[in-house]
């Protein structure tokens, strides 16, 4: 997992939207796939508004056919999956 930060030329940092993100995608994330040869993978994020916006599910939806786990994508993610979500006992 790589962090990504958005930061004008000046390095103020930006807000993460959904134009950003899919910048990233394309600009980052494919070259990364293609690079490592990795075209099988499945991609999963949460549901934060760049997420799951039109344009931003479009690209990821060419880029992991069948293989987004997403609000409103190919697969669907059971919430608080027992095995990945870490509980605590009051």
């Amino acid at each position: 997992m790589v962090p990504i930060f958005f930061e004008a030329e000046e390095g103020r940092p930006l807000t993460g939207n959904s134009d950003r993100y899919v910048q990233m995608l394309q600009d980052f994330v494919r070259p990364e796939l293609q690079a490592r040869q990795l075209n099988n993978i499945r991609f999963q994020q949460d549901g934060a508004m760049p997420h799951t916006a039109l344009q931003s599910r479009a690209v990821l939806q060419r880029l992991f056919p069948n293989r987004l786990f997403s609000h409103s994508g190919d697969l669907t993610w059971q919430t608080r999956l027992p095995d990945l979500t870490v509980f605590k006992n009051p």
